[in-house]
């Protein structure tokens, strides 16, 4: 009896890692194929997803996160929020930190920014126009994930898991199935035995 419960809990177990790595999987794959599709940043839900490369907003995210950046317009922007800019110095450069302080110069908005695990604001205040948005939410450490199965070898991963996984779970249904008419065929023949006996 206690044995069953045990293999019961097991399976169970084993179904539930098995749909979180097929969501995961599933997930890293959509983003991974929307970028090169799209060739810029993918979306999903109207947030545009964003790989986290420091840990300047620990403990709210680390890096290796992902998170999702809604649009939002300069004027709608409050202190406290958490937005992602072009960095002024560098545009190719994506920051990610919360807004200290907005500054109104004759209605052109700028705002002073600082990462939550840093000691100083940022160096020079952000312009509205590099704006990309607020975050909405962030997904813990997928981001590595992501940046992985961006490379060749990640991609090819991307493939395998999948089939390794669907592989592993269909023997374990046929070993599942052998016991089971391995049980049945022994109680046939037990009950056979009996009914000779009786005879």
């Amino acid at each position: 009896m206690i044995g069953k419960k045990i293999k019961k809990v097991v399976n169970t177990v084993g179904n539930i890692v098995f749909v979180l790595v097929l969501i995961i999987t599933l997930f890293v794959g959509f983003y991974v194929v929307k970028s090169k599709l799209d060739g810029g940043v993918p979306m999903v839900a109207g947030n545009k997803l964003y790989v986290v490369l420091s840990g300047s907003m620990a403990p709210v995210f680390n890096a290796g996160s992902i998170v999702a950046v809604k649009d939002i317009m300069p004027e709608d922007v409050a202190v406290e929020d958490i937005i992602t800019f072009k960095d002024p110095a560098d545009p190719e450069r994506v920051i990610t930190h919360r807004v200290l302080e907005i500054i109104d110069n004759n209605g052109s908005l700028s705002f002073v920014t600082k990462g939550d695990a840093n000691d100083a604001p940022d160096t020079e205040p952000i312009p509205g126009e590099n704006i990309l948005g607020k975050v909405s939410f962030s997904i813990p450490y997928i981001g590595y994930l992501t940046e992985f199965t961006n490379s060749k070898k990640g991609i090819v991963l991307l493939l395998i898991v999948p089939g390794v996984i669907f592989i592993i779970t269909e023997l374990f249904n046929l070993l599942k199935m052998a016991e089971e008419y391995e049980e049945e065929q022994k109680k046939k023949k037990a009950e056979a035995e009996a009914r000779e006996l009786k005879v």
